[in-house]
């Protein structure tokens, strides 16, 4: 079953690796990378419906795709501290032939609740899972646990060499309190206050040779 699960969850990653498309996008001065929340998307209603984990989907836009290097980084944090001194899991994406291109980025928790539970980030043509992470999530049944993304309905705009936070996956005892992904400070708050915290970041880089 949970090898069904993860082939299930694959195939449906793999569609949305596929749905990048080449457009005419606007070059704005210095604006490398364009991200939004995917409003009403169809990937993650499916893979929380199929129960095969939960997902949050961004949609970018690369107007420079052609010289635009865009990576991917889960981080994670366990009683305010990082379970690991690297991310624990990352990807890059971009460089491509295209001189435009966009599609669906994110981040994915398959099987959250099972012994196996695996990490994923998905960009175009591009996806990695992590080894098992069941140890630093849902070690205890109180905790209640919650997705939020940094952007709301917002659209965020990424220069060279900037990053940002997209969203995050929290576990807290009891109740979870209301934190800007956006502030610093908040952030670091939420990492002390939470049992459990799993950090998806985005940063671009300008490259002119590939």
């Amino acid at each position: 079953m949970k090898r069904t699960s993860f082939l299930i969850a694959a195939i449906l990653i793999a569609f949305l690796l596929l749905s990048g498309c080449t457009k005419n996008l606007t070059r704005e001065e210095g604006i490398l990378a364009e991200v939004s929340v995917a409003e009403d998307s169809s990937y993650q209603a499916t893979f929380e419906e199929l129960n095969l984990g939960v997902m949050l989907d961004f949609y970018l836009k690369l107007p420079q795709a052609d010289s635009t290097l865009v990576k991917l980084s889960a981080e994670g944090y366990q009683n305010g501290e990082k379970v690991h001194e690297k991310p624990l899991l990352t990807i890059s994406y971009g460089l491509n032939q295209q001189e435009s291109e966009e599609g669906h980025i994110g981040m994915g928790i398959i099987n959250p609740s099972g012994d196996n539970t695996m990490l994923t980030l998905f960009a175009p043509g591009s996806s990695s899972q992590s080894d098992n992470i069941a140890k630093y999530i849902h070690q205890d049944t109180n905790l209640v646990s919650t997705w939020d993304d940094a952007l709301g309905d917002t659209e965020l705009s990424l220069k060279a060499g900037e990053s940002a936070i997209l969203g995050a996956y929290r576990e807290a005892e009891n109740e979870i309190g209301m934190h800007d992904l956006q502030d610093q400070q908040s952030v670091e708050t939420m990492i002390e206050s939470d049992e459990i915290v799993l950090l998806l970041k985005m940063k671009v880089e300008k490259q002119t040779e590939k």
